[in-house]
């Protein structure tokens, strides 16, 4: 179930239409089900689906993939929610997938920046025209009156890592932020 979507997403189809099933012969008949047995199944439900959350999701390395599970796991909550379904605990677990998140990101980006570090020749930029100047300082905001004043070709007193490791940190931040969308906290 760790390795694709699908796997999580039929999953998750199955308990929704078994209780969507449940809750309608519940309000459709009289005697055959009761809304104790009903919450007695949903708790049995809920933590079996939560252990198996935990132990699947603690197999992903995907940061996308982590992402996209959390968005299915909202959309599993909000659907039983709207039937009458308690789902705190959901959201609970969603905060430590979000930990598990910001694991495999920080893994994926430590790597971006190694790769960044390595390549680099830790020589400060040459720029000999108006358009490159602008189109660095357009990828890293660098303000100096002095370096400004300059005729071309000057230089910038950094290397090639400096925008590149700015944007990456930049994006870095984004896709943590990323998880925290929808998740009804505050």
């Amino acid at each position: 179930m760790h390795e694709t979507l699908d796997g999580y997403r039929k999953y998750f189809n199955q308990i929704v239409g078994f209780f969507v099933v449940e809750d309608h012969i519940l309000h459709t008949t009289q005697g055959l089900v009761n809304r104790a047995y009903i919450d007695e199944l949903w708790e049995m439900a809920l933590s079996k689906t939560i252990a198996a959350l935990r132990t699947h999701s603690s197999y992903c390395s995907d940061p996308s993939l982590v992402l996209d599970l959390k968005n299915l796991i909202v959309l599993f909550a909000d659907t039983l929610q709207g039937y009458g379904f308690p789902v705190n605990q959901l959201f609970d677990m969603l905060l430590e997938i979000q930990d598990q998140y910001s694991e495999t990101l920080l893994k994926k980006w430590s790597g971006v920046f190694r790769n960044i570090l390595d390549s680099d020749n830790y020589s400060p930029i040459p720029v000999t025209n108006e358009e490159i100047y602008k189109k660095i300082v357009g990828q890293f905001p660098f303000q100096d009156a002095e370096l400004e004043k300059q005729p071309f070709p000057k230089k910038f007193p950094f290397s090639e890592f400096v925008p590149k490791v700015y944007n990456q940190i930049k994006e870095f931040i984004y896709a943590c932020l990323k998880f925290s969308e929808d998740l009804h906290l505050r």
